[in-house]
């Protein structure tokens, strides 16, 4: 790898490091206002029943959390950790880079759009 392209790389993994762990805040910053939230609204609705089970509090917590959120921070935390290890941008069948434009389009792209393209058309036959 040559100085220029090595040190292109290393401004991408920066710049996508912190793109991806700006996202991960606001994430997290809107889990938590949710979580809070439902914790008030449940509150207000039980003010008389105030036996309500640890299993209740814990079932109405976890149902905060949709399934959407929860694959969004563990794409996130994965790419953050590719990142780490210097893997993140290159692509996982080939090994040639990822362009930024899909990195940027697709953070936690894992194949180039050629190596995605044969996966998914060998997902179809």
């Amino acid at each position: 790898m040559t100085k220029r392209k090595a040190q292109s790389r290393g401004q991408l993994l920066a710049k996508m490091h912190a793109s991806l762990s700006e996202t991960k805040a606001k994430l997290m910053g809107e889990i938590a206002a949710q979580l809070l939230i439902g914790r008030n609204a449940s509150r207000d609705d039980c003010m008389d029943s105030c036996n309500l089970a640890s299993e209740e509090n814990e079932r109405q917590m976890s149902s905060m959390f949709s399934e959407r959120e929860r694959l969004k921070v563990e794409q996130i935390d994965d790419a953050l950790r590719r990142i780490a290890s210097l893997k993140y941008g290159l692509c996982e069948m080939c090994g040639f880079d990822v362009s930024e434009q899909r990195l940027k389009a697709r953070p936690f792209a894992r194949l180039r759009c050629d190596c995605q393209q044969l996966r998914e058309r060998e997902a179809k036959s």
